[in-house]
């Protein structure tokens, strides 16, 4: 069985429920606190219990709150939190567990009034989550005085507890999650009972009550064929313009397979006397544009802009960045695009089978989620440009800088398939935090 301790103020029962042991129980470390626990209202302090050398903690003030957040935990069905405690009947304590810490409560029990006992709440987790942030909330003024309290995973304990399902805009990877039934590009969403509204998430037009499914979000002016530039669309004939690029203004992107947006041209007929170049009305297509020994060159180093003539940059491009050749990269890296994309330091890719044997087409954003291999989550990254973009990396040894590059290792001069984790540029046999992309436990590979 797994236990997580909060706080290990522990105590030992000798004889009947109401005979202890007296001894230390406040963790040294903590200085008579709750360890790692945060004060956002109230305080904390040391405190007598029932017996003179049996030191406990309460919560004083009113309202008070105290919290504590993992970033990383494995999925539990069922969550019991065994207290010892003295509660006074208007102290109003309840237990409230935010899953994902996207400041949500996402269920709630009150704790019962108790004098010196111990007692267990019980509250069922969602199918999945990376993050779970549990408080205490007080909203009385009666006193509240715990001496010991440890969260353990008995499946008993929630026989009678129905199941926890997230709101919408919670992070999710499948429809089992959501209260709504609907995960929507990474996100819980549910629509009105006649269809989906304008702006809401959508999966296929047949969702949406008035428009078109267009990146995700039903829109009027997909339907219409009316959207206008930088506005989401899935193609073309959803634009204004007649065009849709897919994987051109990473900026704008919201999640992995939603990266359409609407440019200003299908053709260069569109431009008054310019060029067409992926949708955007520019100034040159290449170099042969341009006079005195100006290049041809994207005004933006990442977002597919208008190209213009301009003095030749002697700086090399980082990964993901636009390119016209391998000379403009960094760190030897190739200047690349399948058809239809802007070329990339990396080489700009899709899947995996456009970066050829010993590679694999990832983001530094988002990685493969543990639990369902067909999803993706999100990772700090994706908030930059640069973290959504998809390049092809290398998988010839067992240096990494993405997750997916430990699919399949080398060792021994053997290619093998592996469920590896990416720890400290190598691939490691150790458990991946899918929320901040570090690893816990484990050990590194050999090169």
């Amino acid at each position: 069985m797994r236990k997580i301790a909060l706080f290990l103020l522990a105590l030992l029962a000798c004889g009947d429920e109401d005979a202890f042991m007296p001894m230390d129980v406040v963790d040294s470390t903590c200085a008579e606190a709750l360890c790692g626990w945060n004060k956002e209202q109230g305080e904390l302090a040391a405190s007598a219990s029932w017996h003179e050398h049996q030191r406990a903690v309460e919560l004083t003030g009113t309202p008070a709150l105290v919290s504590k957040t993992y970033a990383f935990v494995q999925n539990i069905d069922c969550l019991s939190f065994s207290f010892l405690a003295d509660i006074a009947p208007d102290a109003q304590l309840a237990l409230e567990l935010d899953f994902n810490d996207d400041k949500r409560v996402d269920t709630s029990a009150p704790v019962p009034a108790v004098r010196w006992r111990r007692f267990e709440v019980a509250l069922r987790a969602p199918p999945e989550y990376r993050a779970l942030r549990i408080a205490l909330r007080k909203q009385g003024p009666g006193t509240v005085r715990i001496a010991s309290l440890v969260i353990d995973s008995k499946l008993e304990s929630c026989s009678t507890v129905g199941p926890t399902k997230l709101a919408d805009g919670s992070m999710c990877s499948t429809d089992l999650t959501c209260a709504s039934s609907r995960c929507v590009l990474g996100q819980c969403a549910s629509c009105a009972a006649g269809g989906c509204g304008e702006g809401d998430a959508c999966r296929s037009s047949d969702e949406c009550r008035d428009g078109a499914c267009a990146a995700g979000v039903c829109r009027a002016c997909a339907k219409q064929g009316a959207c206008a530039v930088n506005q989401g669309c899935s193609i073309g004939g959803q634009c204004a313009s007649g065009s849709c690029s897919f994987g051109t203004q990473p900026g704008l992107t919201r999640y992995p397979g939603a990266d359409g947006v609407c440019g200003d041209c299908a053709s260069d007929a569109a431009c008054g006397g310019g060029y067409c170049v992926l949708g955007r009305c520019s100034a040159c297509r290449d170099d042969a544009d341009c006079e005195g020994g100006q290049v041809c060159r994207y005004t933006d180093a990442f977002d597919v802009s208008t190209r213009t003539c301009m003095p030749r940059i002697t700086s090399t491009v980082p990964r993901g960045g636009l390119c016209e050749s391998a000379a403009d990269c960094a760190d030897g890296l190739a200047c690349g695009a399948v058809e239809g994309r802007a070329k990339r330091c990396g080489f700009a890719c899709l899947a995996d089978t456009e970066c050829g044997s010993g590679a694999v087409c990832a983001t530094s954003g988002a990685t493969r989620h543990v639990d369902a291999p067909a999803t993706l989550a999100i990772l700090p990254e994706w908030s930059t440009a640069p973290g959504r973009i998809a390049t092809c990396y290398r998988t010839s040894s067992n240096a990494c800088e993405v997750q997916e590059q430990c699919k399949s290792v080398v060792i021994s001069g053997f290619t093998v398939d592996a469920d590896l984790a990416c720890c400290g540029g190598k691939c490691a046999q150790a458990t991946l935090n899918p929320v901040d992309n570090t690893c816990v436990g484990g050990s590194q590979l050999p090169n």
